[in-house]
């Protein structure tokens, strides 16, 4: 799938959705974009343009100029801390750490005004006593692109996989808890720095943990919670970003999106799409 493509907003109001072209609202969530972003994956190749509504195939802004990136560090710096609730100069300044309010004023909040980044609360009473700032709704469309930009960079650049954890071998959950890391067995799968593990634990028949690669060839570490002698290899370190704790992640939910069992649990896996979209929706 392509992370970027060159194409003007007549090109994208134009081109019919299919298979590899989806439009999707500025308002979605990032999460929601698993689905056609793994679909296109599978496919080689897609674009999503987001910021057309899927519903209307509207732009949801007027022009490409709207989309400028802000034009300087301290402005993106500010938007990037702000958020749709109206702020005081002082407490700009705590949100920025900028010490001196005429830095303040003269390289943060007089460019965002100039270029529409931010607005008064009092627009006809610039020296208002209790004036105060917020976004406008041109930094906020660039706020969250920039935000869903970075996720889907994250999700093309990386895989996703789903590993089966055995109890009736190593006490993972323990270790997962006590340590906040597994170290895992390098040889059989390819896993790279980066990449996202889901955890599928044998004696809860759910997926439990959401876990991110972030070494290699490491000694082992977790040798205290393993129920058979721990293989003297080296690992991968898989450290933990999230536990699950809900129903939807169950081995029943998991067969309606493709999951086998067997022996087909046995090595990770990241080639069922729909399977691994599915738990990614959920997280």
């Amino acid at each position: 799938m392509k992370n970027q493509q060159n194409m003007t907003i007549e090109e994208i109001l134009a081109r019919k959705e299919c298979q590899t072209f989806d439009c999707k609202s500025i308002q979605i969530d990032p999460k929601a974009l698993t689905v056609p972003i793994v679909a296109m994956t599978n496919a080689d190749d897609g674009v999503l343009a987001i910021g057309v509504s899927d519903k209307t195939l509207a732009a949801e802004w007027t022009t490409e100029k709207e989309l400028d990136r802000l034009n300087t560090t301290q402005v993106e710096k500010l938007v990037a801390v702000m958020n749709d609730d109206y702020v005081d100069v002082s407490e700009m300044m705590k949100l920025c750490g900028i010490v001196r309010r005429k830095t303040m004023q003269d390289s943060y909040i007089a460019p965002a005004l100039t270029d529409g980044s931010i607005e008064r609360k009092y627009p006809e009473q610039p020296n208002h006593p209790k004036q105060m700032y917020r976004l406008t709704e041109k930094a906020k469309i660039w706020k969250k692109l920039d935000v869903l930009d970075t996720k889907i960079t994250i999700m093309l650049n990386n895989r996703t996989w789903l590993a089966f954890a055995n109890r009736k071998r190593c006490r993972h959950t323990d270790a997962i808890h006590c340590l906040g890391f597994i170290n895992w067995r390098m040889g059989r799968v390819r896993f790279s720095i980066g990449d996202i593990v889901y955890l599928f634990m044998s004696d809860e028949r759910c997926v439990r943990f959401k876990m991110v690669v972030t070494a290699e060839n490491c000694k082992r570490e977790d040798q205290s919670f393993w129920v058979v002698t721990p293989p003297n290899e080296i690992t991968y370190k898989l450290e933990l970003l999230e536990e699950y704790e809900g129903t939807m992640l169950s081995e029943k939910e998991l067969c309606k999106y493709g999951l086998k069992g067997g022996r087909s649990l046995e090595v990770p896996n990241c080639n069922n799409k729909e399977l691994i979209g599915y738990i990614i929706s959920i997280f």
